[in-house]
């Protein structure tokens, strides 16, 4: 009866010191889910798929590209202006290790050269006119020949460059401005218009618009719920973004009306004025961006 008085203790004994070591093991594993959901925040819960080129480099589905042998990362060329948010984490040599080995990251910034990328580049200021000069009439003249003689795709886009920042030759989205209400006391009047045209194995052709920084007269009234369907697909998105897509969409339209008095005009007589025109009384001008997404915004119908 001792004996088994004495195994009973221990049995107990062992219980209790079970229960301790699971509350433990208990603690330990929230404190490795709450690290795995920090890493999983950090990391992304969303990957790119991707596909392995056989060389050492790995091409991304939206054109992103890395270079296993050499741990170089490069981001896809866009015409737009884009914004990119990069997370270094670093591991120590166990999951709560306090000390982390340091972490170096390079990187290299480029700028287009707008004079020499675009085959046309023009600005006009809503507060003159726009004509054309000499200058326009040869690129006007080679856009033609491109549009007579060759095959390339034609594509055209409208984009809404926001707030306007910097100076002729260099403007940009100031994403450090705030839209403000419409006071007609003090209403700017200026917008900004750039012609690009790209001729390389496409013909590229964007008008982007840029603007002030008051909301429009009535803007919610004329334009608040597509506004609002906008910013649901993109966020970052405000009203003079919208807006100055929809300008930009606008003087798409009067461009393309331009280029077609141009080419009856100009193309008199020689032998590809028919397919120019074709080209340019069949062009859709659908394709409407903010510059701060890739994605679409819808338009008011006209």
């Amino acid at each position: 009866l001792m004996h088994l008085n004495t195994q009973l203790d221990e049995q107990k004994r062992m219980l209790a010191q079970l229960k301790v070591d699971k509350e433990k093991a208990f603690d330990i594993l929230a404190q490795y889910e709450t690290q795995l959901e920090l890493m999983k925040k950090n990391v992304g819960h969303t990957f790119v798929d991707f596909k392995n080129n056989k060389d050492g480099t790995y091409t991304f589905d939206d054109g992103s590209i890395f270079n296993y042998l050499e741990q170089d990362f490069t981001f896809k060329a866009d015409y737009r202006e884009q914004s990119f948010e990069i997370i270094t984490i670093a591991f120590g040599e166990d999951v709560f290790a306090k000390s982390i080995d340091e972490s170096f990251v390079h990187f290299n910034l480029t700028y287009p050269n707008l004079k020499n990328k675009f085959t046309l580049y023009k600005e006009v200021d809503s507060k003159h006119k726009s004509e054309i000069t000499v200058s326009d009439s040869i690129q006007i003249m080679e856009l033609f020949w491109a549009l007579g003689e060759t095959k390339m795709k034609f594509n055209i886009r409208a984009i809404g460059g926001g707030i306007v920042g910097g100076t002729s030759h260099n403007y940009y989205r100031d994403s450090t401005a705030t839209a403000l209400t419409y006071n007609k006391d003090n209403e700017p009047k200026n917008t900004i218009y750039t012609y690009n045209v790209n001729i390389d194995k496409t013909i590229e052709m964007n008008i982007t618009a840029y603007r002030h920084h008051m909301i429009p007269f009535q803007f919610n009234q004329k334009f608040g719920k597509y506004f609002i369907a906008a910013r649901g697909k993109n966020p970052s998105i405000n009203e003079i973004d919208y807006y100055t897509t929809l300008l930009a969409e606008k003087r798409m339209d009067i461009w393309i009306g331009q280029l077609i008095t141009l080419a009856e005009k100009w193309l008199i007589d020689t032998d590809n004025q028919s397919t120019v025109l074709s080209k340019l009384t069949k062009l859709k001008n659908k394709n409407y961006y903010s510059i701060t997404s890739p994605n679409k915004i819808k338009l008011p119908k006209k």
